[in-house]
């Protein structure tokens, strides 16, 4: 007949199981509120930030552009109709520029408008990430706890070699009461 006995001889797997668990859940509550920090600091440098730096930038250069023109009419004026390569290219830097900011503006306004539809899949996603990091893995991280405490009681209890034998509910042994009087 076997013996209906468990055979425990470490219970260190377990624990170093549970403590990996521990970390895991550790580390990853704390990249969630990472990404929740960014997505946020994200959504703020696009609504103001580069917002109105490309607005600002936008003036700027139109600015530049205008004294581009005017530096090119004047140069045809005082030239009798013949103005220089240079104030050309000038006046064609300056429209580009203009139009890469306005480029850049248009892209920064459609982000913004986008931003929390392309975002909210992903954050719903992390939010069942953290569900379950604060739910299931806590469980099973208490569960192994209590699992490894029951099975080092159940080792202490049954010791390999030892010659003591569990006290047994037999009527047949005096109790303290018995020896007392």
């Amino acid at each position: 007949m076997a013996d209906p006995r468990a055979h425990i001889t470490s219970i260190d797997s377990l624990e170093r199981f549970r403590a990996s668990l521990l970390v895991f859940i550790d580390r990853a509550k704390l990249v969630i509120d990472e990404v929740n920090t960014e997505t946020s600091r994200t959504r703020m440098w696009l609504q103001g930030d580069q917002r109105m730096f490309w607005v600002r930038e936008l003036k700027r250069r139109n600015q530049e552009l205008d004294e581009a023109q005017a530096q090119l009419l004047s140069a045809k004026i005082s030239a009798l109709g013949e103005a220089t390569h240079a104030h050309h290219k000038a006046v064609q830097r300056a429209k580009v520029a203009v139009r890469e900011a306005e480029d850049k503006l248009r892209a920064v306004k459609q982000w913004n408008r986008h931003f929390d539809s392309r975002v909210a899949p992903l954050n719903k996603q992390l939010g069942k990430l953290d569900n379950l990091l604060n739910g299931d893995m806590e469980k099973a991280a208490h569960f192994l706890n209590q699992a490894i405490k029951n099975l080092q009681d159940y080792a202490d209890i049954r010791q390999p070699g030892s010659l003591e034998k569990p006290p047994e509910a037999s009527g047949d042994e005096p109790s303290e009461k018995d020896s007392d009087s």
